[in-house]
């Protein structure tokens, strides 16, 4: 293999575990200085930047526009369930599951290494929704800023 070659891979390597870690650094000092609310809607974008802008927009046109109606049709079945006073029943229900179990499984290695408050599952618990709330209103925002800044370039 070419020298070259090989340093572009460590280049590349060495960016991709630089990002993560960079991502790992400030999710942990928003959890840390930040309310808890504010904590879960910063996180929550915070993750939907990294799902539209890493994971997204190395995808075909076709899929991004499948995300994007995906999003705005959870967000409109939840608006229309608040306005007529019903619970919506979308993925944004099973989503919040999902994110309470990895809180219970976070919680329950956590509590295995190190000394937490026994009340922290319940605080992560109560802002759940913010957080799942922010994700997708955060993914339908980059992704329609992703698309009309494609949409002005010549």
């Amino acid at each position: 293999m070419d020298w070259r070659k090989t340093l572009g891979e460590a280049r590349r390597r060495f960016t991709v575990a630089a990002a993560i870690l960079g991502g790992a650094a400030a999710a942990a000092a928003i959890a840390y200085f930040t309310p808890n609310r504010t904590a879960a809607v910063l996180l929550g974008l915070l993750g939907a930047a990294a799902f539209c802008f890493l994971y997204l927009s190395r995808k075909e046109r076709s899929t991004q526009a499948a995300a994007l109606w995906f999003a705005l049709g959870v967000t409109a079945d939840a608006a229309y369930a608040k306005l007529n006073d019903v619970a919506p029943v979308t993925i944004a229900g099973a989503l919040m599951k999902i994110v309470d179990a990895v809180v219970k499984l976070g919680d329950s290695m956590l509590r295995s290494a190190v000394a937490i408050p026994p009340d922290a599952r319940a605080k992560i618990s109560a802002v759940t929704p913010d957080f799942v709330w922010a994700l997708i209103l955060g993914v339908v925002a980059f992704m329609i800023i992703e698309r009309l800044s494609r949409a002005s370039r010549p």
